[in-house]
């Protein structure tokens, strides 16, 4: 009976030892699973840092940039005031010469003709103010038309 008992518990044994080795091998494998999951986890993470490094610096070159764009319009707005205030000096010292002129000349025509065209200067240039001003301020809502200087009277002085 002993050696019954025996092959009975050798048995036993040869089938915990199977069934061992079987949960071995699903363990291994198991493991081998789940080393690849985390390899591509790494894989997605550092995706992911190499996408937020490409934002951070995208980013810092935007507010750069746009630091530099306020500048510039701050300098063109300068530089656009300026060119008002030249216009504006230009318009008053035609229409002061306009005025000199005409009382020096009345009664002569070319000095007319030549105080009609300072006339349609003097009234052409707050146009060119007004131009620059909305230049200046991004407008461009002014028409063509509008834009050109009106003709001096070509009409025979009586």
């Amino acid at each position: 009976m002993v050696a019954n008992e025996v092959k009975e518990l050798a048995r036993e044994t040869a089938r915990a030892t199977q069934d061992i080795a079987q949960k071995i091998v699903a363990i291994q494998r198991d493991a081998g699973v789940s080393a690849t999951a985390i390899g591509e986890i790494g894989g997605i993470v550092g995706r992911i840092s190499d996408i937020q490094t490409a934002i951070a610096g995208a980013v810092e070159q935007q507010t750069a940039t746009t630091g530099e764009i306020g500048r510039s319009v701050c300098d063109a707005a300068r530089g656009t005031s300026e060119i008002a205030r030249n216009i504006a000096a230009v318009a008053l010292a035609a229409r002061d010469h306009g005025r000199q002129r005409g009382g020096i000349a009345r009664g002569g025509g070319r000095a007319r003709r030549d105080g009609g065209r300072d006339a349609a200067l003097a009234r052409a240039l707050p146009l060119l103010i007004a131009v620059a001003r909305r230049s200046a301020l991004g407008h461009r809502g002014l028409r063509r038309d509008r834009l050109r200087p009106s003709a001096p009277d070509r009409r025979r002085p009586e």
